[in-house]
């Protein structure tokens, strides 16, 4: 699936690669991930920015389908899915806790926050 944040017009030569809009490809695993792989993104023709990161971008929509965790009413916050509860009881997390090792949703259902994320390595 296709983010907009990722149509270019360019490829990477593999799909599980991410294109920035310098061109440079990283790994997809690196999306959404709350570090900056990618220069920020260009917002003039004069090479200005906008201090955005542009694999940081857009990152609900990116969760939402790849780790199924569904959108909250808040801008800024997603939900954790507990099944067969009633949508009352489902707790909103901000986005930065998804991946970070602790299961902040705590529903012991495979709908977590860590579901779906790879191992991070140090550099």
């Amino acid at each position: 699936m296709l983010y907009s944040h990722i149509v270019t017009g360019r490829n990477c030569t593999s799909p599980d690669e991410f294109l920035c809009p310098s061109g440079r490809c990283i790994r997809r695993a690196n999306v959404c991930d709350s570090q900056c792989d990618c220069a920020p993104a260009p917002t003039t023709s004069r090479g200005g920015s906008s201090g955005a990161c542009a694999d940081e971008m857009e990152c609900k929509e990116y969760y939402t389908d790849v780790h199924g965790v569904r959108l909250c009413d808040s801008s800024n916050t997603l939900t954790c899915i507990v099944p067969g509860q009633n949508r009352d009881k489902d707790r909103c997390i901000h986005p930065q806790y998804l991946c970070d090792k602790t299961n902040d949703c705590q529903n012991g259902h495979y709908l977590s926050d860590e579901f779906g994320c790879r191992k991070r390595r140090c550099l």
